[in-house]
């Protein structure tokens, strides 16, 4: 995937009390993962506040970033392209990749 692609996400349908349908747009599932809109960033769903705690900052497009997505599969790596800021769990380890 190129650096400027954003990934494939799909929006999750919701259902309100009258049965219509609309899509959430604090809800999104990219592969295996599914992201929560929490202010002005993602978060993964399986990053707990403890483990946030934790979390690696890195610059989006930096050498760190580089440096990390060439240790992730490419499966891995969409999770890392957001237009906000995201913080998603990979290998057991969280990050916080910030836009700016």
């Amino acid at each position: 995937m190129k650096a400027s692609q954003a990934p494939s996400a799909s929006k999750v349908d919701m259902v309100d009390v009258e049965d219509n349908r609309k899509k959430a747009t604090t809800i999104r599932r990219i592969a295996h993962k599914t992201f929560f809109r929490k202010g002005n960033r993602w978060i993964d769903s399986t990053v707990t506040p403890e483990a946030e705690k934790n979390a690696i900052e890195i610059k989006q497009f930096s050498d760190a970033y580089f440096e990390l997505t060439r240790r992730q599969t490419a499966q891995q790596n969409q999770y890392m392209v957001f237009k906000d800021d995201v913080t998603v769990m990979l290998a057991g380890q969280v990050y916080h990749i910030r836009r700016q």
